[in-house]
């Protein structure tokens, strides 16, 4: 399910060839909601955190200072706030969903939180676990969590995490995260739509 204030066409890939950028998919008399759309906004969400983490330094210093000269600038404080506040619901609703999945918890950690190669991600992931994995059950790994945690981060409540939504304003509460079917013990872009802790399974 899409919050009602977002369309599935707005966060459609428009090259899609299952959907034909109509984020929705016809299925039967019904409809359902094209992995297209889970993928782009987790992509999305992923490349805000990675802007957030380049820009981590800037709001330390900048709070430094401001403690420093005996001044409080309210509004590049509560920037930073909530930059750590959106870097820790990533992630914390990320461990969750992919709870319990080893698999899929390593290629989180290597690949969407720390931007490894592949074929780095690949050898890492098989040393550590101790099974062989090879390019396409990688790639149709990081696809599946792609889907899984995008459709989480939109489907969370009371706001999702779709950076657009997410710093639109507005008073927040700590947000309902979902009852993970499965869940990680890990975890981290923007394309528009708009912590680090280490996992048990590959430590």
């Amino acid at each position: 399910m899409i919050p009602g204030n977002l369309s599935p066409l707005a966060l459609a890939n428009a090259c899609c060839g299952r959907c034909a950028g109509v984020g929705e998919l016809q299925i039967g008399n019904g409809h359902r909601i094209c992995p297209c759309v889970y993928r782009r906004v987790f992509r999305a969400c992923s490349a805000k955190c990675q802007e957030l983490r380049q820009r981590r330094g800037e709001y330390a210093r900048s709070l430094a200072a401001e403690r420093s000269g005996g001044r409080w600038d309210r509004r590049s404080s509560s920037v930073g706030f909530n930059a750590a506040e959106y870097l820790a619901d990533f992630e914390l609703v990320a461990r969750r969903t992919l709870r319990d999945q080893p698999l899929e918890c390593a290629v989180f950690w290597y690949s969407c939180l720390h931007r490894l190669p592949w074929r780095l991600c690949v050898q890492l992931i098989s040393r550590n676990l101790g099974q062989p994995l090879s390019r396409g059950s990688f790639f149709h790994v990081l696809y599946y969590i792609e889907e899984r945690l995008g459709q989480a981060f939109l489907e969370l409540q009371p706001y999702s995490v779709l950076p657009s939504e997410y710093f639109s304003g507005g008073s927040r509460s700590a947000p309902a995260l979902p009852h993970a079917a499965s869940g990680v013990n890990t975890v981290q872009t923007s394309d528009g739509i708009g912590g680090r802790s280490t996992p048990s399974a590959v430590s």
